[in-house]
């Protein structure tokens, strides 16, 4: 048998150089981008349910707080706001997922194009919030509308 410790070595070396070791280390590295991937997943999960909780509380809170018809108020206008959030809902970080690389300029880009389609949904939303009143026959909506507004605003400012 020709087992030096010399050529044993090497021959381990060459092996582990070679693809056994690659393999080791790609398999190692799906792994990781596995977990990772679970972990995100997890996390904005648990985002949204408590986000939708938190919401459902605060809808609580509001009905115990108002009168029925001040209630109805709010709510009418909670389906306006809705419908403009859904509208606001462009998603421009997705574009950025796309891009084979990404420079700072198409952060910002992407921040400010969140930035002014917030300011025109806000600013659409309370110059609308009279003609809206008057479309619905509730003109205590309009006030409640042109505040709410502010929050569309607020939403573009944060992303």
């Amino acid at each position: 048998m020709n087992c030096k410790p010399e050529r044993v070595s090497r021959v381990f070396r060459k092996s582990v150089r070679g693809g056994l070791y690659q393999e080791m280390v790609e398999t190692r590295r799906k792994d990781l981008a596995a977990r990772h991937v679970v972990r995100g997943a997890l996390v904005s999960m648990v985002g949204s349910l408590g986000s939708r909780l938190l919401g459902f509380v605060a809808l609580a809170i509001l009905a115990r707080l108002l009168l029925p018809h001040d209630f109805g108020i709010v709510a009418t206008a909670m389906i306006f706001i809705g419908l403009c959030r859904t509208l606001m809902n462009r998603q421009f970080h997705l574009a950025l997922i796309r891009l084979p690389e990404v420079e700072q300029s198409h952060y910002d880009t992407a921040c400010t194009l969140t930035l002014i389609w917030g300011l025109v949904t806000c600013v659409g939303l309370f110059l609308s919030a009279g003609l809206l009143a008057r479309v619905m026959g509730i003109p205590e909506i309009a006030p409640v509308l042109q505040v709410m507004s502010l929050a569309l605003l607020a939403e573009g400012v944060a992303s």
